[in-house]
């Protein structure tokens, strides 16, 4: 599991992000390296197209589909169904209001940004 490179005993997780948008029927996906690097972002729509183009994006990076780590807001979606039926093993869901929680956990306060709060003038 993970990204082979040129010595076969490195072993590094790829993790691909799923942000689903149920308004604008789109999907943003981010496939991050193990130091959350990122190798990939797109956009693709809530669509079998769409779905193609994201597996797209992991076959030139030389992953199985199986050697993805998945991680997705809802597991009410089309998407789901896709990524099993085409070998993903290791899906995801996370709840949506874990990922609302943990945002000001990651994110920088505005006074130490040195951006102004909303709204200030």
């Amino acid at each position: 599991m993970g990204l082979q490179r040129e010595h076969p005993e490195v072993y590094m997780p790829v993790y691909i992000g799923i942000d689903w948008s149920h308004a604008t029927r789109k999907q943003d996906i981010f496939i991050l390296n193990e130091a959350g690097a990122p190798l990939a972002r797109v956009v693709v729509a809530h669509s079998a197209e769409g779905f193609q183009k994201l597996d797209a994006q992991r076959q030139p990076l030389g992953l199985a589909a199986s050697e993805c780590l998945v991680g997705i807001e809802t597991a009410h979606n089309l998407l789901i169904d896709f990524l099993w039926g085409h070998g993903y093993q290791q899906v995801f869901v996370i709840p949506p209001n874990v990922v609302n929680s943990t945002r000001g956990r990651y994110t920088c306060p505005h006074r130490k940004c040195g951006s102004p709060k909303r709204g200030a003038q």
